[in-house]
């Protein structure tokens, strides 16, 4: 069984000539754009990691990302010898990013989600749900006049200072400093301090604000996306 013919493109033949070229196949060595979508873009720290993984790649030209609509354009030259689509797709899920290439009708090649998938995809609002639920119960225990709230309250702001945590662990590891980095020390201070009352605050309200700015911009990416594939086939 022969293994297939990997084919080469202008660029990469080595041919001193268009017609040693043409004799043998090789592809024209001309860019075009690929629209990837990128699931676990979350901020500016995911862009470019994007920028960082893709542009120092043969035959990628240019990279554009959108932490709105969670949408990666590259322009490259999709020829197997420089960078074929798939193989963008590879290197950015081997840094765990939740990259798939967008079909031409506009639907995501991985839009049929696994059950571990759909619970990735809801853990957001879990956590979100927990944290609230810890801090209302520990609110109702202080007000009862029970003596076990401030463990209650404990619980809530650490467990929902765990993306917290998580994230600016990474934005650090870019030497970057972000809310998360800002809002990770003031929830350490307030429970150094013995306030677990305003810990626990603080971590409810930002685990709800970013609830709600991840379901809206997940509403303006769908929006968006809508709209971008309408222009393409008109244009088309």
């Amino acid at each position: 069984v022969k293994a297939p013919v990997r084919r080469m493109c202008t660029a990469c033949c080595g041919h001193a000539s268009a017609e040693q070229c043409k004799s043998s196949g090789c592809m024209p060595h001309e860019m075009v754009k690929t629209r990837l979508i990128v699931r676990n873009i979350c901020c500016n720290a995911e862009v470019k990691l994007i920028d960082k993984i893709l542009r120092p790649m043969k035959g990628v030209e240019d990279v554009m990302t959108s932490a709105v609509t969670k949408m990666v354009i590259v322009t490259h030259c999709p020829v197997e010898c420089c960078a074929p689509p798939e193989l963008l797709v590879d290197r950015l899920n081997a840094a765990n990013l939740g990259a798939s290439l967008l079909a031409r009708d506009g639907a995501d090649q991985a839009k049929t989600l696994t059950g571990t998938e759909w619970l990735l995809a809801h853990v957001q609002e879990a956590h979100a749900a927990t944290t609230v639920l810890l801090f209302l119960a520990a609110v109702v225990l202080q007000v009862a006049g029970c003596s076990k709230h401030r463990e209650v309250h404990f619980a809530a702001a650490g467990f929902g200072a765990l993306p917290i945590f998580r994230n600016a662990c990474r934005s650090l590891m870019h030497l970057q400093i972000d809310i998360s980095a800002l809002l990770s020390c003031v929830v350490l201070g307030a429970l150094a301090l013995g306030d677990s009352f305003e810990a626990a605050l603080l971590v409810t309200l930002f685990a709800l604000a970013e609830l709600v700015e991840h379901r809206a911009m997940a509403w303006i990416s769908r929006a968006l996306n809508a709209a971008m594939q309408l222009s393409v086939t008109r244009t088309a």
